[in-house]
């Protein structure tokens, strides 16, 4: 997936009804914008209490990736923490400790979240055929995985299998900026979504995403700023 593919998805979504919805310190943005590359544009963006996304098969050419049914909803959630409280009021020459866990560990902190996405899929989509799915979107400055930063290209085969139990059809988790992984219930296994430049000289996705959210931003006229613009050295 290159960047083309990222602001073009940033594009596409500018124009939707409710686009403007999506919580920015949620990072929902950002969750559409890789969604609708990997896919294409939802039909529904949530505007009054309803689900986050809404994603439908039919007269799509492109790859489906919510398993047999044709229609599905997303709910997004992001790993909780202090981080985006604390940048909201930073000031220059402030300091913000974090700890470094393994992606495991992250994982337990989402698990009261990626709950509360299932239980908020029953009551808004209840027994119907469109399948459930969570996106959790994990900030480093909250959830810094040590696999994220040990220069390994993906991360997937080192996450624990999701209980059958949960009621979601797949579960994705993105590990801000650069690593997205999808575990399908139906499939039982983590599927690692690489996205790559179209040429050797092209910026990581670390770049790529950022580029694609100020496209984002501007289009929808947004100026409060963005806890997820960062990079590492």
């Amino acid at each position: 997936m290159s960047a083309a593919a990222l602001v073009h998805a940033a594009r596409q979504l500018v124009q939707m009804p409710g686009a403007e919805k999506l919580k920015v310190r949620s990072g929902e943005h950002i969750a559409a914008i890789l969604l609708t590359a990997l896919h294409s544009l939802p039909v529904e963006v949530d505007e009054d209490g309803g689900v986050d996304l809404v994603f439908e098969r039919a007269g799509i050419q492109a790859a489906w990736p919510f398993g047999d049914s044709v229609g599905a909803a997303v709910e997004i959630k992001s790993l909780p923490g202090k981080w985006r409280k604390h940048e909201y009021n930073m000031r220059l020459g402030d300091t913000y400790q974090i700890e470094v866990q393994n992606a495991v560990q992250i994982l337990e902190l989402a698990s009261k979240k990626i709950m509360e996405a299932v239980e908020a899929l029953q009551q808004k989509v209840g027994a119907s055929a469109t399948s459930k799915n969570a996106f959790m979107i994990i900030h480093p400055m909250d959830g810094l995985a040590v696999e994220l930063i040990s220069g390994g290209p993906v991360i997937g085969h080192l996450l624990p299998a999701l209980d059958e139990r949960v009621a979601l059809d797949s579960l994705w988790v993105y590990w801000y900026p650069g690593l997205l992984s999808k575990w399908s219930q139906k499939d039982r296994n983590w599927t690692e979504y690489l996205f790559a430049g179209a040429s050797p000289d092209e910026p990581p996705l670390e770049d790529d995403i950022e580029v694609a959210e100020d496209v984002f931003l501007k289009g929808i006229g947004w100026t409060g700023g963005s806890p997820w613009r960062m990079a590492f050295s």
